[in-house]
């Protein structure tokens, strides 16, 4: 079910239009430098797994999936992180659904929400 939102431009009329927002789900794991490809590669599994979570809910959002392993940046504390962002334009209401059960209460910057005709 889709949340719909009239809108009234200058005059000319109403239209039903879906609020869309381009959002962000960052998935992270860290592992020790000591433990090398292996620590890494359960760093990646993990991430996976809880991506696969999330994904039949989001999968038809996702415009792209980025993912790197991270050494130089935490070697100083021995670790290397495995990272994943996830890029979604998906209904406000789906957003605000993953927000609700998480636990967060999160402001919507308005730059960020966009209205599409339905």
């Amino acid at each position: 079910m889709e949340d719909h939102t009239t809108i009234e431009i200058q005059g000319k009329g109403q239209f039903s239009s879906t609020a869309e927002v381009i959002s962000t789900l960052t998935l992270r794991r860290s592992a020790s430098l000591d433990d090398g490809d292996i620590g890494i590669l359960l760093a990646k599994r993990s991430v996976d797994r809880e991506l696969d979570g999330y994904f039949p809910q989001i999968h038809p959002y996702i415009t792209r999936i980025e993912a790197t392993i991270l050494r130089e940046r935490y070697r100083d504390r021995g670790l290397q992180t495995y990272l994943m962002r996830v890029y979604v334009t998906c209904p406000l209401h789906v957003v605000q659904e993953f927000h609700k059960a998480a636990g967060v209460q999160v402001e919507m910057p308005q730059e960020e929400i966009r209205y599409k005709p339905v």
